[in-house]
């Protein structure tokens, strides 16, 4: 399962951002639900920094593994820092 997340990526990348998004959040999904907790949260990291900065359901999609984490100070942190993204903007 993790190649053909990794082999789609591949193919995704030359469409759009959304679709990559998308096809991420899926994958960040996968692996929460395989107990592998570390690799969807740097799946979601890379999502957030690297590929759709400033992207709402990428900022979304973090926010709610966090909450399903029990990261109480972590999803805190991170509505402080988009929310000042945003009124930056």
């Amino acid at each position: 399962m993790r190649a053909k997340f990794e082999s789609r990526k591949a193919s995704v990348v030359a469409l759009n951002v959304a679709d990559l998004v998308d096809l991420m959040i899926e994958h960040a999904l996968f692996e929460e639900e395989q107990n592998q907790i570390p690799k969807a949260r740097q799946i979601y990291e890379t999502l957030i920094n690297e590929v759709a900065p400033g992207h709402l359901k990428s900022l979304n999609a973090l926010v709610a593994f966090e909450k399903r984490m029990g990261s109480h100070e972590r999803v805190k942190t991170l509505y402080q820092k988009y929310f000042q993204m945003a009124l930056n903007k």
